[in-house]
């Protein structure tokens, strides 16, 4: 309780700044309620104090600091939330950048593989996989059946054919 025409309500705005920090729009405006009642309590005690007098310009220190509270809990939610969006947005962006150093990488990959180094890698693991003295791998086209690609895997030797007949 201070007299009228000093009014230290106004050092409450502080904790309704820090309790932004904590994230909690609900608690903040909890505290600006608090706050607000808290400040014209004190007025009305002051006023009783004074001899049920109440200074004008100790009304107004009063609805000014209620003012503050309202304006400080009201920005200081504001600034949290866009704080919030642009994080957001920055680790979207790195994610995305990321992406898209993925997606360069697998397509240099892929252009640098002729389809003669996949079909030979892929009988040659599939004699591995399969404890198989001997892969041989096919491929045909799915429209007309004609044989494109004839492979033949043995240990020590690989053969390949590239031909286009009927089946």
């Amino acid at each position: 309780m201070t007299p009228q025409l000093f009014v230290a309500a106004i050092l409450l705005d502080a904790p309704i700044v820090l309790s932004s920090l904590g994230g909690s729009r609900r608690f903040t405006y909890g505290l600006v309620g608090a706050a607000l009642i808290a400040n014209v309590i004190a007025g009305y005690v002051n006023g009783v104090q004074d001899g049920h007098h109440w200074d004008s310009i100790g009304i107004a220190d009063r609805v000014l600091a209620g003012l503050s509270f309202v304006f400080v809990g009201y920005l200081s939610t504001v600034v949290q939330e866009n704080a919030r969006r642009a994080e957001r947005a920055a680790v979207q962006e790195a994610r995305s950048r990321r992406e898209a150093l993925l997606a360069g990488a697998i397509e240099r990959v892929r252009v640098s593989l002729s389809i003669d180094l996949v079909l030979h890698a892929i009988a040659r693991e599939s004699t591995a996989l399969l404890d198989a003295r001997e892969a041989r791998f096919v491929l045909t086209e799915r429209s007309s059946g004609s044989t494109l690609v004839e492979s033949t895997i043995a240990p020590k030797s690989i053969s390949m054919r590239r031909c286009c007949r009927p089946k």
